[in-house]
């Protein structure tokens, strides 16, 4: 019995249509010259990079430049600048020749191997003579946040770009600076950023949280909290996930262990089709842990680091 369409990519977006048109209308906006940025914020599994997928595959079509990148959880400082390097790595074609005129961005970019920024710049260029005071760390921070920008500004003069940093709730600190530096210089530009973090992770001494308090002070810059399904809702996505093959009571149980988590309750409807309703544990974490158990060794390997 195959009832579940992973991830809920096989039905369309479901009740967000709200949340979906805030996010088109930033990009427009954004595409008339009005530069824009939104943290879109929910718990685990609400559907928040389902709802990112839906932006970017509209602005797709709409001629934009997509640029996406994840943070992750691998330790307390993270590889530097991860989301961005896998943003930028995406870039080809005709643009690389705006990447490739910013040695700085060697950096972020190693296998494009671009030219030493000693080789391209004057030994004392008047810029940085003025700064002779700042630290060599602080001054190559600089020059990387200053090619980020200028590069983001120069693609966005040819098609509107859309920047994407997915789960910055696992953000390094420098990852962080460079978001922050970015969102403060935005301005006419055709840029829309949408950075997305898990609310429920946020404890009291999290590193995101000055952060956040400095990025929702700036006039560029949105919150979209997206919120669990109601009940109704919830009852809704089931059946429309299961394409109307369950009882009523059976979408109703589902719907009520899932607490509105669009992720939950395609675990639990994916429980169900494997050991129907009597045999589900009454508890989400059993059934959690026992769809990791059913997969492979090499898969349960993967998921227990990933967590």
């Amino acid at each position: 019995m195959d009832l579940v369409p992973r991830l809920g990519s096989g039905i369309p977006l479901f009740a967000r249509e709200r949340e979906l048109d805030q996010l088109r209308a930033a990009f427009e906006r954004a595409d008339n010259g009005d530069a824009a940025a939104i943290l879109l914020a929910g718990d685990a599994g609400v559907g928040k990079s389902r709802l990112l997928g839906e932006l970017a595959e509209w602005a797709q079509a709409r001629g934009a430049l997509v640029l996406t990148g994840r943070c992750l959880d691998i330790g307390e400082t993270g590889l530097p600048y991860l989301p961005f390097a896998e943003a930028l790595s995406r870039i080809g074609g005709d643009d690389l020749t705006a990447v490739r005129s910013r040695p700085a961005l060697g950096r972020l970019l190693p296998s494009l191997e671009l030219p030493r920024l000693a080789d391209r710049v004057p030994q004392q260029p008047p810029a940085l003579a003025e700064m002779r005071a700042v630290p060599q760390r602080d001054v190559g921070q600089l020059q990387l946040f200053d090619a980020v920008l200028g590069l983001l500004g120069e693609l966005a003069e040819r098609r509107p770009v859309l920047l994407v940093v997915e789960d910055l709730h696992w953000a390094d600190p420098s990852t962080r600076d460079l978001l922050s530096f970015l969102l403060s210089r935005l301005h006419e530009q055709r840029i829309l950023v949408v950075a997305s973090y898990r609310s429920d992770d946020l404890h009291r001494s999290h590193p995101l949280r000055p952060l956040l308090a400095e990025l929702v002070r700036m006039p560029v810059l949105q919150r979209l909290d997206l919120a669990p399904f109601s009940p109704t809702q919830a009852r809704g996505f089931v059946t429309a996930l299961a394409e109307d093959q369950l009882p009523d009571d059976v979408v109703a149980d589902i719907a009520k262990r899932s607490d509105g988590n669009p992720f939950f309750a395609e675990e639990l409807l994916a429980a169900y089709a494997e050991c129907d309703q009597a045999g589900m544990p009454p508890a989400l974490a059993d059934v959690l842990l026992a769809r990791v158990e059913s997969l492979p060794a090499r898969t349960r390997k993967v998921i227990r680091l990933a967590s």
